[in-house]
C-alpha cells in the first residue's frame, strides 16, 4: 500500500492484513494509531496510539492514550474520563469539548460552536504508557498522567499522579508499594533500571538475543555490552480514522513517531 492509499475497512478480519486485533469495529470512535501487531479490545474516542506487541483486555474505554510497546493491560482499563476542570471559572463541559448532551436543544448551539469558550489545553491532553508496563483488571486512570516504562499497575488501582519507571503501585489513590527487580540488591537495581531506561531494549530485534536473556536483567546487561550495535526493530505503522459518514478509512501512518 502506498502512503497515500485508503483502504475502507469493512470487518475486524480485513485488519489482521495489518497486525491489528481488534473485537469488533465499533469499538473506535476516533482515530487509532498502532504499530504491528497490536491486539485493543477497549472502547476508544479520541486519538489513541499503540506500540507494537502491546495488549489490552476487553470491556474498557479509553480516550486520548499512548501505549507503548510490549505493554500488558489487562481488563477494564478505564482513562481519562470527561475530567472537569477545576481550576477553571466553571466546570461545566461547554468550555473545553461542547458536550453533545444539549444537542437536542436549539438554543446551545451558540455555546457548543463559540471558540471563545472553548480550552484546547484541556481538551487535548493525553495519558501517556510508557513500554513494558503491566496494567491489572480494572484500572482507572481518571486525569492525564505519565507511566514510567517498566510499572506495574496492580489491579484495581486508581491512578491520580504520574507513576516513575520501574515503580509498582496499587490502591485508590495509587501509592508506591515496591519496585521491580527487587532479588537485586538496591545498588545493583538501580543500575540496572538506568541501563533499561538508556537502553530501551524494546527497540531492538529481540530475534537476535539468546535464549533466556530477557529472563535475567544481568545477562542481558552482559550481552548488550558485549553486543553494542544490534539491529532494530522496524514494524509498519497503521491509522484507523473513524467517520460518521464515511465509516472506517485505514491508511499508512506517517505523521510524527509514536510515544514508545
Amino acid at each position: 500500500m502506498s502512503d497515500d492509499q485508503i483502504t475502507q475497512i469493512e470487518n475486524v478480519e480485513q485488519l489482521h492484513e495489518y497486525g491489528l486485533s481488534l473485537r469488533q469495529l465499533n469499538q473506535v470512535r476516533g482515530t487509532l494509531v498502532w504499530e504491528e501487531p497490536a491486539s485493543v479490545q477497549v472502547a476508544i474516542t479520541g486519538l489513541v496510539t499503540v506500540g507494537a506487541y502491546s495488549y489490552t483486555g476487553g470491556g474498557g474505554k479509553v480516550r486520548n492514550l499512548s501505549i507503548g510497546r510490549f505493554c500488558s493491560i489487562g481488563k477494564g482499563l478505564n482513562t481519562h474520563f470527561y475530567h472537569h476542570p477545576t481550576d477553571f471559572v466553571t466546570q461545566h463541559p461547554f468550555v473545553y469539548d461542547g458536550t453533545r448532551h444539549f444537542d437536542f436543544w436549539p438554543g446551545y448551539e451558540g455555546y457548543k460552536k463559540a471558540e471563545k469558550y472553548r480550552s484546547p489545553r484541556y481538551a487535548d491532553e493525553r495519558t501517556i504508557i510508557g513500554s513494558d508496563v503491566w496494567i491489572g483488571d480494572r484500572v482507572s486512570i481518571p486525569t492525564p498522567v505519565t507511566i514510567g516504562t517498566g510499572a506495574v499497575l496492580a489491579a484495581e488501582a486508581t491512578v491520580t499522579k504520574n507513576i516513575n519507571a520501574y515503580e509498582i503501585v496499587g490502591g485508590n489513590p495509587a501509592k508506591v508499594i515496591s519496585h521491580r527487580f527487587r532479588q537485586l540488591e538496591d545498588r545493583d537495581r538501580h543500575e540496572t533500571t538506568g541501563f533499561l531506561l538508556t537502553d530501551r531494549w524494546w527497540e531492538l530485534d529481540l530475534s537476535a538475543l539468546p535464549g533466556g536473556t530477557l529472563t535475567d536483567p544481568i545477562a542481558y546487561r552482559a550481552w548488550r555490552e558485549a553486543n553494542p550495535e544490534p539491529d532494530k526493530f522496524k514494524p509498519r505503522t497503521w491509522m484507523m480514522q473513524w467517520d460518521r459518514k464515511e465509516g472506517y478509512r485505514l491508511r499508512a501512518y506517517t505523521g510524527d513517531p509514536i510515544d514508545i
